[in-house]
């Protein structure tokens, strides 16, 4: 099966600039978004939205820490924190969005997974990261989360990853169903 999903992004569209205006000028409109660009940590922390900015005690030291991401140059992000004793994760190309796991690997630390947009919309890389030994490192395997180009709310990303009976699982996309029902599959973690 081979499958295509593209999105039309509006604000693509708005972003062509009229070749008499300052294109330095433009690129700050664009990058002064709903998306912080301020470095850490986070001056008005209220004003990110919700998957853009988790709560969770990423380091294991008892204290809840925020990340948020970041637009760290056009369409490149980076989730930083805001305590300095943790590192920044990795730049991402595309959009993302935040979802804290809560301990899945039973190491005292809560997991974070990045959903991270594909370069024509319509699906999500998803990944999760563990904070250990200083740094980050991906726990599980990057599975691709298609979307369609419909809204998937905050809960919904965060009940495609559960923890039962001590097991880690996601739900994936059946491609095969004209339906595209769920399908719950062990996630094996690193």
């Amino acid at each position: 099966m081979f499958l295509v999903l593209s999105c039309n992004d509006s604000d693509e569209e708005n972003r062509q600039q009229p070749s008499n205006v300052n294109a330095i000028a433009v690129r700050a409109i664009i990058a002064d978004t709903s998306l912080m660009t301020m470095p850490s940590p986070p001056q008005i922390a209220e004003r990110i939205p919700d998957t853009l900015r988790v709560e969770g005690d990423f380091n294991g030291d008892h204290i809840v820490d925020v990340a948020y991401a970041v637009l760290y140059r056009e369409k490149r992000y980076v989730v930083r924190f805001s305590s300095d004793s943790i590192r920044s994760l990795p730049l991402s190309e595309g959009r993302i969005r935040l979802v804290n796991e809560e301990d899945l690997n039973n190491d005292g630390r809560d997991d974070l997974s990045i959903f991270q947009e594909s370069a024509k919309g319509g699906a999500y890389k998803v990944s999760t990261w563990s904070y250990m030994n200083g740094k980050w490192k991906r726990i599980t395997r990057t599975w691709v989360l298609p979307y369609f180009c419909d809204y998937i709310s905050d809960k919904e990303l965060k009940d495609r990853i559960v923890i039962e009976d001590g097991t880690v699982y996601y739900y994936d996309t059946d491609m095969k169903d004209e339906n595209f029902s769920l399908v719950k599959k062990e996630m094996l973690l690193r």
